[in-house]
């Protein structure tokens, strides 16, 4: 239990970091595209 936990741990900071890329690459493409990904972060929390 405790070792899928911090699977987990590291699966949702790997998963965190690859949102920031994604937010900063759509931020330099177009800043209206920042705001879409945001409600799908939060639901898949």
């Amino acid at each position: 239990m405790v070792l899928k936990e911090k699977v987990l741990n590291i699966y949702q900071i790997l998963y965190f970091l690859n949102i920031h890329k994604l937010i900063a690459n759509k931020l330099i493409a177009n800043k209206k595209e920042l705001f879409i990904p945001i409600p799908l972060l939060v639901h898949k929390i």
